[in-house]
């Protein structure tokens, strides 16, 4: 009998032993996998602020190249008043599509000007300011409505540009232009005076002289 209570509890220290065992190998395997689930998640969280972080400074580069041609523009014309004369052309945009409330509605008409100040960087440096029906669109404040636009001509009256940086990078909408196709594009972020929207439109353009004066208040740099 001694020796059948010796085995019977020999053979239960074992079952506790391996017992324990399987518990410490399922806690530390437990463990282990929380740790590389963390850690993947740790390494998605840093690629995606890595992609925010370029995307950022794509933005501020483009904004920065947009501030440095007006600046250029602006400097010039403070040295010398006569070293500018800008060109105008009047767009006509009719609104094709619309998204967000803006309370421009489809099918509207509004005609705005776009005038060429003197190129600067080596990138030529257009101004808009469009106004439909009382709703100020781009352009609207001091310093605002600056595009490049590579291609400018009064004859025939051709503008392509584009400004792509929304109110969150640069103060102002995003502004596409491009009258060879006849199409532009008006759009901005939560942040902008108008909320979250975007317009689509079809255009005309006519070639406007250019007046003893810019545009009142489309002062480069101003």
């Amino acid at each position: 009998m001694l020796f059948v209570g010796l085995a019977a509890g020999g053979l239960l220290l074992v079952l506790c032993l391996a017992g324990a065992a399987g518990a410490f190998f399922l806690t530390f395997a437990g463990a282990e996998q929380r740790a590389s689930s963390q850690a993947e998640s740790e390494m998605a969280r840093m690629r995606v602020e890595e992609e925010r972080a370029r995307e950022s400074a794509a933005r501020a580069e483009a904004v920065a190249r947009e501030r440095a041609v007006a600046a250029e523009t602006a400097a010039r014309s403070a040295a010398d008043p006569t070293a500018v004369h800008p060109s105008i052309v009047n767009v006509t945009m009719t609104v094709r599509a619309a998204a967000g409330h803006t309370g421009v509605p489809l099918g509207a008409t509004c005609t705005f000007p776009v005038e060429q100040g003197q190129p600067a960087a080596g990138v030529n440096n257009c101004r808009a300011m469009v106004d439909c029906g009382g709703v100020h669109l781009y352009g609207a404040e001091p310093g605002t409505g600056f595009f490049p636009c590579p291609t400018f001509s009064t004859s025939p009256a051709v503008v392509v540009g584009a400004d792509t940086a929304t109110t969150q990078a640069d103060r102002d909408p995003t502004f596409a232009l491009d009258t060879r196709a006849g199409t532009v594009s008006i759009a901005d972020d939560a942040q902008g005076a108008l909320g979250a929207f975007r317009l689509d439109g079809t255009v005309t353009v006519a070639a406007a002289p250019a007046p003893p004066r810019s545009v009142p208040g489309a002062g480069y740099g101003s």
